[in-house]
């Protein structure tokens, strides 16, 4: 049996050469980098766009086979505001009422998906 110590243990950062001993700073250019990165990031030089709702589908592909809009794309453009709205309201709880019964934690992402979709369309609307 190894006895337990309460020494730390050195590391080791193979990317630069760099034997980090107990006591020591971390990797002085690996530090360096993860600032440089944070700096960028606030600066917005690498921010990352998370993809489309529309671009994504819940439990298949057979919206995404329908061609170029998506239905929800569709209803954006002949419903009203206030219908559209209604119209997700309503798909959502028609998903978690089901849930139980029919699709389970797939119907949850399904209700979390159409709301994804609702925002993403609406947003430049509110502002």
């Amino acid at each position: 049996m190894i006895p337990a110590t309460n020494q730390p243990t050195a590391h080791y950062c193979a990317k630069h050469d760099y034997a980090q001993h107990p006591g020591d700073l971390p990797c002085p250019q690996c530090s360096e980098e993860r600032l440089d990165r944070a700096l960028r990031n606030a600066q917005g030089a690498e921010t990352v766009k998370p993809p489309s709702a529309l671009s994504t589908q819940e439990g298949g592909d057979h919206y995404k086979k329908l061609g170029q809009y998506q239905p929800w794309e569709v209803l954006a453009r002949w419903l009203t505001p206030e219908e559209l709205k209604g119209f997700a309201k309503g798909t959502v709880v028609a998903y978690l009422a089901r849930e139980e019964d029919k699709g389970g934690r797939l119907d949850i992402k399904k209700a979390m998906h159409t709301l994804q979709i609702y925002l993403e369309l609406t947003e430049e609307n509110e502002q």
